[in-house]
């Protein structure tokens, strides 16, 4: 039997570093209003963790968070969940510390190859920063190490940086070691290949994720068979520039993170000036993707494409976005691609 916990506030509870961990109010709603998502991909006797669950009763053969940090297991240990079923301290640091910005920095010139773009970079100075930027000719983002759902974003219009920038930049590097620095790029569209670690160290390809961003936070998903998103993508890259990239993940992450990560995963990705930006971000937990693919999974009569909208009134699944967004040229138009809809 294996315990599912929905805990949206893992990204901020990496930042913080701690156990003793407050959530910030939005992340409680969300964890309430979601506290069920798991059960999209648990099995019928697996038990998911609401809040009202004496957790003290059970037997469980495995725990399943969203992510894992220090906080949920000391919460899940209040709880009453055995200790010896979830991470020691020392993978429960090395989780955290891949799940920094700079493993994204340093994986992203591993997974470069003909048709993909990008380049960043990981600065622990001041001084590092400066030299960076005095390379850079147009726009640009900084990232702090860990953030959540766009939070630890900054969108920069010159290398003089303005006095609220520079004391951002100058407070994250002071509490977090580091700030990632990227060009600015135009993007046509985001998506992820969402990936599961398996306990025997492999990775194993579960599938693609296109998404909706709201600058850098998530904003929907699309629930849709994989066949329909590659056909979609192959509008912005190239399919043989994405297969290879993937078998090149599946190639190099087992030396990553073999022996201190298990469970699934996904690296967000994006299309722009025709080409493939193969790694944005190394999301080391559970995605919205990943919840995505399960229900695409788990309900076949489903006609393709939905949306999946996530949000403190838990999750809608429509035909249609109920926003605009700059990511699709008319999302809502995407149903007339008749031959792809419930395609195998």
């Amino acid at each position: 039997m294996t315990l599912h916990v929905f805990n949206p506030e893992h990204d901020i509870a990496l930042a913080a570093g701690t156990s003793r961990f407050t959530p910030p109010a939005a992340a409680l709603r969300l964890r309430q209003a979601l506290a069920s998502l798991p059960q999209y991909w648990a099995q019928p006797d697996d038990v998911v963790y609401t809040g009202d669950e004496d957790l003290a009763a059970y037997t469980f053969d495995r725990v399943e968070p969203w992510g894992w940090d220090s906080s949920i297991v000391r919460e899940l240990t209040v709880c009453g969940v055995p200790r010896q079923l979830m991470p020691d301290d020392a993978t429960l640091e090395a989780i955290r510390q891949l799940s920094s910005r700079a493993t994204a920095v340093r994986l992203l010139p591993l997974l470069r190859q003909q048709g993909t773009i990008g380049e960043s970079w990981f600065c622990s100075s001041a001084n590092e920063v400066t030299h960076v930027l005095n390379r850079l000719s147009g726009p640009f983002v900084l990232k702090s190490p860990w953030s959540s759902s766009g939070r630890g974003v900054r969108f920069c219009q010159s290398s003089k940086l303005s006095p609220s920038e520079a004391g951002w930049l100058s407070r994250v590097i002071s509490r977090q070691g580091g700030i990632a620095i990227e060009p600015f790029y135009d993007k046509q569209m985001d998506f992820a290949m969402e990936f599961d670690a398996q306990p025997d160290g492999r990775v194993t390809y579960k599938g693609l994720s296109v998404f909706l961003a709201a600058g850098s936070a998530y904003s929907a998903g699309i629930i849709a068979n994989e066949s329909w998103k590659r056909h979609l993508l192959e509008r912005h890259v190239s399919l043989d520039v994405l297969d290879s990239v993937r078998r090149r993940i599946i190639q190099l992450l087992p030396t990553l993170i073999a022996g201190r990560y298990q469970g699934p995963f996904g690296i967000d990705m994006l299309a722009a000036e025709g080409c493939l930006h193969p790694c944005i971000e190394l999301n080391l937990r559970r995605t919205m993707g990943h919840v995505a693919i399960d229900i695409a999974e788990r309900s076949p009569a489903l006609s393709f494409p939905q949306v999946m909208i996530v949000g403190t009134e838990g999750l809608r699944i429509s035909n249609s976005v109920p926003f605009t967004s700059h990511n699709f040229d008319n999302f809502n138009n995407f149903n007339n691609f008749d031959n792809f809809n419930n395609s195998p």
